[in-house]
């Protein structure tokens, strides 16, 4: 009698099984499917990396010329000034000693 009571009982724990397998294969599958898309925006994040470094090295290649370009044109003002400068005070001096 025992086995027959379990056998009809085990299609309805055979097919509870199943659905929770079931149940947990979809949730499994939704989690991939995440993992997968994550995996996929970091590879396209690795791929764009060489080119915003050949931007950033033009960019600094760009800042660099504008700076050295700023030092000359700084260094061309200074000399000029100290030129007048030292003109200025010769004639300074040129004045003091006529006096």
């Amino acid at each position: 009698m025992k086995t027959v009571n379990l056998l009809k009982e085990s299609p309805a724990e055979i097919n509870k099984d199943l659905a929770a397998l079931n149940e947990e294969r979809t949730q499994l599958l939704a989690q991939l499917k995440t993992i997968e898309d994550a995996i996929k925006q970091k590879e396209e994040a690795l791929s764009r990396i060489p080119a915003s470094l050949a931007d950033q090295k033009k960019n600094m290649a760009t800042l660099k010329a504008k700076l050295d370009r700023i030092k000359q044109e700084k260094k061309a003002k200074i000399s000029r000034s100290t030129k007048e400068d030292q003109q200025q005070i010769a004639e300074v001096n040129s004045i003091h000693l006529r006096l």
